[in-house]
């Protein structure tokens, strides 16, 4: 996987590093929303 100091480096699939990203995401964005939200 990337060397992005993730937990999960070590899973190279696609499916893994898909779900990481993904989980990556969510967590910005709860992150942007909690901060700053839009409305």
């Amino acid at each position: 996987g990337q060397a992005t100091g993730s937990p999960v480096d070590a899973d190279t699939s696609t499916e893994g590093t898909l779900a990481n990203r993904a989980h990556q995401a969510r967590q910005r964005k709860h992150q942007l929303l909690s901060s700053k939200p839009l409305w």
